[in-house]
């Protein structure tokens, strides 16, 4: 990610914080989906709600490590923002 700021000729701490208004949200969604999960195994004693609350949060925080590092989009979201 920083290279690319290199790339635009961007400050990276402009990458950070740009990456900071979307992983924030996320980790809290993934916090809230684990409690979730981990609650109904905690009330129910279902070990699948106990694996729930592992994998789901974990699949979510890889699909959005993919798009935020290789996806072409965060690229053109990049150009539009910094080269108006």
């Amino acid at each position: 990610v920083y290279r690319l700021a290199e790339y635009y000729g961007l400050q990276p701490i402009e990458i950070a914080y740009a990456r900071s208004y979307s992983a924030i949200p996320l980790h809290a969604l993934c916090g809230v989906i684990m409690g979730f999960y981990f609650g109904m195994y905690a009330f129910s004693a279902d070990k699948k709600f106990l694996y729930r609350s592992l994998y789901v949060p974990y699949f979510l925080h890889g699909i959005y490590n993919y798009l935020a590092v290789y996806s072409p989009l965060n690229i053109l979201i990049v150009d539009f923002q910094y080269n108006k």
